[in-house]
């Protein structure tokens, strides 16, 4: 799990992370956290830059709005059992 704790206005953010341990269902612990660490750590460190008025968020809120309406079609389509276009649900 990573853990983000706010800094000094002067100072970068701090990072640390610690893996869940193995259980029956986790054998190998942390999961995706491993496996990904840089890539969650680039996440979080994007969001603080934006938060503090620097670059802007990537994602952006049009790139969650994409996503929701991604994720909505597929569940229609799965309820369904056809084909469902973005655009008919859009409407």
């Amino acid at each position: 799990m990573a853990a983000w704790s706010p800094p000094a206005a002067d100072a970068p953010p701090t990072w640390s992370t610690t893996a869940p341990p193995a259980s029956p269902t986790r054998p190998h612990g942390g999961g995706d956290t491993d496996l990904l660490h840089s890539a969650y750590v680039g996440e979080f460190k994007a969001f603080v830059e934006a938060i503090r008025g620097g670059d802007p968020a990537i994602p952006t809120g049009d790139d969650g709005v994409k996503a929701l309406q991604i994720a909505r079609a597929a569940i229609v389509s799965i309820q369904q059992s056809r084909t469902v276009r973005i655009e008919e649900l859009t409407r």
